[in-house]
């Protein structure tokens, strides 16, 4: 992970002070992080993962404002048990101070991409360090539409599959369909960076990434 000093909020989401234990046995987490590190050491970082994943798999840019939009960057250096997905790109805005700033629309995932963004994002370089900051944001921003999009391709997937299993159609026609699920998946992303900006909870998500980018590193 990413070496650098990490702050934590003392509050989550609805206001509850963190550590404090919930009635269902779970323990309050911050609402948002903000991890800052040296130019330097974020460069040197970067070199250190040049050949992370497999062959095959596309690895982190060797430069920061590449590198910073990269998807995978914030799986490797800030999460230990779940891939980050990248939504959407926010429009946030520069402070005066930051040479390169990035935000997008977030979520987390071990398999198939959520439905929902519910978190925000914020990179940014300004005066020599090297600022990530990320949180959970409300409302969530999701698309029906795209949902219905991907709902509707998992049941081609296996109405396909149970067709093959009964032996309906041959294994050469069932190939000829492709990966329906990964096809879903790709459509539902396509969807979700069309519609998303317009629905009303995005402009919201844009005003929390961008306060978190402002107490981050200030305006």
């Amino acid at each position: 992970m990413l070496d650098g000093l990490r702050f934590d909020a003392d509050t989550a989401r609805d206001g509850a002070k963190i550590g404090v234990k919930r009635a269902d046995g779970s323990f309050v987490e911050p609402k948002a992080h903000i991890i800052v590190t040296s130019e330097s050491l974020f460069t040197r970082w970067l070199h250190e993962h040049k050949t992370w994943w497999d062959k095959g798999s596309k690895n982190v840019p060797q430069q920061i404002e590449p590198a910073l939009k990269f998807e995978g960057l914030y799986t490797q250096a800030i999460s230990t048990d779940a891939a980050v997905i990248n939504f959407n790109e926010l429009p946030v805005a520069k402070p005066a101070s930051a040479t390169v700033t990035y935000g997008f629309l977030a979520g987390r995932t071990q398999d198939s991409t959520p439905e929902a963004a519910d978190e925000v994002f914020v990179a940014a370089l300004a005066d020599g360090k090297v600022y990530i900051a990320y949180g959970e944001i409300e409302p969530t921003v999701q698309v029906p539409a795209c949902t219905a999009i991907r709902t509707d391709y998992n049941r081609k997937a296996d109405a396909a599959a149970e067709k093959l299993e009964r032996k309906q159609i041959s294994k050469a026609a069932y190939d000829k369909l492709g990966d329906l699920h990964q096809q879903g998946e790709d459509a539902f992303k396509r969807c979700f960076v069309q519609q998303a900006p317009q629905q009303p909870a995005f402009a919201a998500a844009t005003k929390q990434a961008q306060s978190l980018l402002e107490t981050a590193i200030g305006k």
